[in-house]
């Protein structure tokens, strides 16, 4: 059987909660892959060359407690192989689009669109997860709680992408099935 996204998304819904201990939120876990390890870094949500590009890095977003960040304090953990490999080719491969204009970037496959933007709109959700509510009191409850990722499982998923599904829980379910084929979407470095 050849598992589709439909599928997974279908067995995404039926685990329980220690079957999604790989949404781990805490800071010693990638954003991404859920990896825990020493190696693990900082990651601009917002990439360097984006906020560049357009004069962001002193700017602020705004969050959902109503308080402000700067772009360039919107960090959040990522472990070397996700930042180094795969979030570096897909930024690259968008970098360069958006660098060379309008009709470069309409020519970009739309799922390295759709995967980019959705590594921008979760990266957020992850950094208010860290974040207290209350700012100037560091023991209040965070912006969102820990739960909240847990409702976006199925973009944490679909992020995958970015990882050519490399993912435990995928590689779990693809090993039961046979014959299960993943394509690569992106252009190998």
């Amino acid at each position: 059987m050849v598992w589709t996204f439909v599928a997974l998304r279908r067995r995404l819904h039926q685990m329980n909660d220690n079957e999604l201990s790989y949404l781990r939120t805490n800071h010693g876990s990638c954003f991404l892959c859920g990896s825990q390890s020493d190696s693990i870094t900082q990651e601009h949500v917002f990439p360097k060359w984006l906020q560049k590009r357009y004069d962001l890095w002193n700017k602020t977003l705004g969050l959902l407690n109503e308080t402000k960040i700067q772009y360039r304090a919107l960090l959040i953990p990522c472990c070397p192989t996700c930042n180094q490999e795969d979030l570096s080719r897909l930024e690259n491969t968008i970098s360069v689009a958006v660098s060379s204009g309008y009709l470069a970037c309409s020519q970009l496959d739309k799922l390295q669109l759709y995967l980019w933007a959705g590594k921008l709109y979760f990266g957020i959700l992850r950094k208010e997860i860290s974040l207290s509510r209350e700012r100037s009191n560091p023991q209040s409850d965070p912006i969102l709680p820990n739960e909240a990722l847990k409702s976006f499982s199925s973009l944490h998923l679909f992020l995958q992408g970015i990882r050519q599904c490399r993912h435990e829980m995928i590689d779990n379910i693809a090993l039961r099935s046979s014959g299960s084929n993943i394509e690569r979407r992106f252009p190998q470095a």
